[in-house]
């Protein structure tokens, strides 16, 4: 065979095989079930193109097996997965080049209390308060440093198992206010790490602009054995205003997209660069 023939048809299997596998269904787990954060954006994900997926979301119920499976599989595969953890040796770490796709975009950190008066609010967030909040290092830390520098000395962040825990927690008087990156959880949610709107009235960085005054939460799209540029771009077209409104009214509406649509080396480090810092902040 010549030369030529020979690279022809090298040619031929190498964009049958390309095809192949871009037709290939994905399969779509979840560490979580419905009620969660991440729920919503995958079962958008897969309305949006159900051809593209080989089943309806799988929840295996821990963000441990989902990093086992993704590092694992030999099937195309999409998860969604938190984004800030800080130690490599996390068994739910597996945010890096190999399996990072795409942020779902950044939320801020929302403190939140059963008051309905923002004024009320800020003003006993000053003395010595109790917050609440969804387990991790990632809540903690900056929860801590910003209470060091707006409410009184004796104030401390308070770990639950869930945020509907700490809630249920706040409503009981265990703890005073709770924080949230999900503004439409909580009875009324008065100072944010982020931008106000018509919902949030005060804006941690007016008090003091300071280490974690603009702390954030972010989650992302993990894959093995995809084009992560593809499912970047489908996952865009998924939330696109014109047919889900998930960023508006819908459970991401405190999740801000334009992260995403930046190119995935630059959202890459802008979560290792934050969580560089928050390891920084506990030497």
């Amino acid at each position: 065979m010549s030369s030529f023939k020979t690279i022809a048809v090298f040619l031929v299997l190498l964009i049958f095989s390309t095809i192949s596998q871009a037709q290939d269904p994905i399969r779509l787990i979840s560490p979580w079930g419905e009620g969660s954060i991440a729920f919503p954006f995958l079962e958008g994900f897969y309305q949006y193109d159900e051809s593209r997926f080989m089943n309806k979301i799988d929840v295996v119920g821990s963000c441990a097996e989902v990093t086992n499976i993704i590092k694992n599989t030999d099937e195309p595969t999409i998860a969604f997965s938190e984004a800030l953890f800080l130690s490599k040796n996390n068994p739910c770490n597996i945010l890096n080049e190999k399996y990072f796709v795409t942020t779902v975009g950044l939320a801020s950190l929302n403190f939140c209390t059963i008051n309905p008066d923002d004024d009320v609010a800020i003003k006993k967030f000053q003395r010595d308060v109790r917050v609440g909040h969804f387990n991790g290092d990632m809540f903690r830390i900056p929860i801590e440093s910003i209470l060091r520098n707006m409410s009184g000395k004796n104030s401390r962040a308070v770990p639950y198992r869930s945020t509907p825990d700490a809630i249920a927690a706040m409503k009981a008087g265990e703890v005073d206010f709770i924080v949230t990156s999900q503004n439409n959880m909580a009875e009324n949610c008065f100072l944010t790490t982020g931008e106000t709107n018509d919902d949030i009235t005060y804006k941690v960085s007016d008090f003091y602009d300071g280490k974690f005054s603009n702390a954030f939460y972010t989650l992302a799209i993990v894959g093995a054995n995809v084009n992560k540029e593809e499912i970047k771009k489908a996952f865009i077209n998924s939330t696109d205003p014109d047919i889900n409104n998930i960023y508006i009214d819908g459970r991401g509406r405190s999740y801000s997209p334009e992260l995403i649509k930046k190119d995935r080396e630059y959202q890459l480090k802008i979560i290792n660069d934050y969580v560089n810092h928050l390891k920084n902040a506990e030497r």
